[in-house]
């Protein structure tokens, strides 16, 4: 659990952050795609395929098609595993959760768009 901390980072604090390495397209390339697309989803998309509708959704970037996921919108990351001193049972618990990008704390699926 400890080698997953970042300099600093002090176990059991909460720290909220936001990811600054956004990558710009490039659209001076050959095969720079200008077309309309539109993205299926549905009841077992998962894990980062829910990370990728969110960001498509809430940027705007394309509309989401097909049916709500399963899976909740807002997801968690990076598990560690803990065995409990005296019981010795292992517990499991997530080192992040990953909201929207609009910043929502969404726990129900991923809504299609509405067309």
């Amino acid at each position: 659990m400890l080698k997953y901390r970042d300099p600093g980072q002090i176990v059991g604090e909460i720290e909220s952050g936001e990811n600054t390495r956004f990558i710009q397209p490039e659209p001076d390339l050959a095969n720079f795609f200008t077309g309309d697309v539109a993205v299926k989803i549905g009841a077992y998309t998962y894990s980062s395929a829910i990370v990728f509708a969110n960001t498509l959704q809430d940027f705007s970037i394309a509309p989401l098609v097909g049916e709500d996921t399963t899976g909740r919108s807002t997801q968690t990351g990076g598990i560690q595993f803990l065995n409990l001193i005296h019981s010795n049972l292992q517990m499991v618990s997530p080192r992040f959760i990953l909201t929207r990008p609009n910043g929502e704390l969404q726990m129900t699926g991923v809504k299609v768009s509405s067309l």
